[in-house]
């Protein structure tokens, strides 16, 4: 994460040039949307060997403790008014807890996501580990928190299409973490 990070620094003159055409934002938010972003992977990287089981007190003679595990593949889901640090947030936090990630950018602004991506393979993420997905939501996001390979769902969007991916989710039982509305 803080390899993650680092790149970042050297794609913020790019990233906020994409900021401005893909998604409209200032020159000084493109670059904002860096540093928060950073922040993010620097947080998350920061967690990532704290991370530990837990033993519960049932008395005397008994052991019980709980031992955290991965889901396996993340299907996640950005909006468009902020894919690169809510990206990230999502990426850090699957892969710290290994996780591999799908993520599917939005179709208004998805190119920071693509430099996101890059800095993770130049930060030596394991290949197969980040996966970006383009698509609208209805055909692309459809159909990856359907597939049968996805254990965990992240969205970030509207009540509306949280309800049908929650149905979705519902439908093999997988879990979610849901930032529904504005």
């Amino acid at each position: 994460m803080f390899a993650i990070a680092g790149e970042l620094e050297t794609l913020a003159d790019e990233i906020a040039e994409l900021e401005i055409h893909d998604n409209g934002k200032t020159r000084a938010a493109g670059y904002n949307e860096v540093k928060l972003t950073q922040r993010y992977l620097r947080y998350y990287g920061g967690m990532a060997d704290k991370l530990e089981g837990r033993q519960i007190p049932l008395g005397d003679n008994i052991v019980d403790y709980t031992i955290r595990m991965p889901y396996g593949v993340s299907a996640q889901i950005v909006p468009w008014n902020g894919p690169l640090p809510v990206g990230a947030r999502s990426i850090a936090c699957a892969l710290v807890t290994g996780n591999t990630v799908v993520l599917k950018s939005p179709e208004d602004s998805p190119l920071s996501l693509f430099v996101l991506a890059q800095a993770c393979e130049r930060a030596g993420v394991p290949k197969g580990a980040v996966n970006i997905v383009c698509g609208y939501g209805s055909e692309a996001g459809a159909a990856l928190v359907s597939h049968k390979d996805i254990d965990h769902i992240v969205f970030t969007g509207s009540v509306a299409t949280g309800k049908s991916v929650l149905r979705a989710a519902a439908e093999r039982v997988i879990p979610c973490v849901m930032e529904l509305g504005g």
